[in-house]
């Protein structure tokens, strides 16, 4: 039986993916779970920043611990967008949604930027 380094170099191919990890994986409403992981991960560097317990963070969000726990483990479908830009705002965060029309009509390159400032 090979060793589990020798089988990492059999085959060296890389697949370059869309830049959404959900689609590339075939997942439904991946473009959803892409937003939803942007937030989540919005909400850890915000517990992480002011090193809150999940505990603190569920208490002022609202949200149970055990489900705070699943959101950062990647559980993002029982969740909907609305709801975490609810728990940011609870956190003291304000967030903006800026629209902008694109210099082409092009869907594909249209696409949703969260950023933390």
């Amino acid at each position: 039986m090979a060793k589990r380094s020798e089988i990492a170099h059999e085959d060296e191919r890389a697949i370059h993916g869309a830049g959404n990890v959900f689609a590339d994986l075939g997942l439904p409403d991946a473009e959803d779970l892409l937003h939803k992981a942007d937030l989540v991960i919005a909400i850890r560097k915000v517990m992480e920043s002011r090193r809150l317990s999940q505990t603190k963070v569920a208490e002022v969000t609202g949200v149970d611990q055990p489900t705070l726990s699943k959101l950062f483990g990647g559980c993002l479908t029982s969740i909907t967008v609305g709801r975490l830009l609810t728990m940011l705002n609870r956190l003291g965060h304000n967030v903006t949604i800026c629209i902008k029309d694109l210099p082409e009509a092009r869907p594909e390159d249209a696409h949703v930027l969260v950023t933390f400032a």
